[in-house]
């Protein structure tokens, strides 16, 4: 079940992730944020 939140990024992040949405890499911005702490979370599992 996903949940509604709120985030702060920096302009560059921001801007880096919205040009990846409009190359199609993600759906939307919720998607690239939603990668992003999944890819760290598996990571930090690794260790």
């Amino acid at each position: 079940m996903k949940k509604k939140v709120s985030v702060s990024l920096d302009e560059e992040v921001l801007a880096w992730a919205e040009e990846e949405v409009k190359k199609k890499r993600f759906a939307s911005l919720s998607h690239a944020v939603n990668f992003a702490l999944n890819e760290l979370k598996l990571k930090g599992t690794e260790k």
